[in-house]
């Protein structure tokens, strides 16, 4: 679908470009839904792989450890990832 092809596009540029956090807000904005935003926000922000975004709960996040945890990521595998402190 145009939507998806939208959002793989905006999180290739949120992932390779260098340039000032601004612009990646920018980019941000540019999502078609809040759901959209929050889901590329969770993909920079934590470095995580798109398959794993679509499977997050609300109950995965744990904002004062700063972690997301991740259930069966790539090679169905557990993990926690980093959330930067900088976003």
């Amino acid at each position: 679908s145009t939507s998806h092809g939208r959002n793989v596009l905006l999180i290739h540029r949120l992932n390779h470009d260098a340039c000032a956090s601004s612009r990646k807000i920018r980019l941000l904005r540019q999502a078609p839904s809040l759901k959209s935003c929050t889901a590329l926000t969770a993909v920079y922000a934590a470095g995580l792989r798109v398959s794993e975004v679509v499977f997050l709960k609300i109950a995965d996040i744990d904002s004062r450890r700063m972690v997301i945890r991740v259930e069966k990521g790539k090679g169905g595998r557990n993990r926690y990832a980093m959330l930067s402190h900088s976003f």
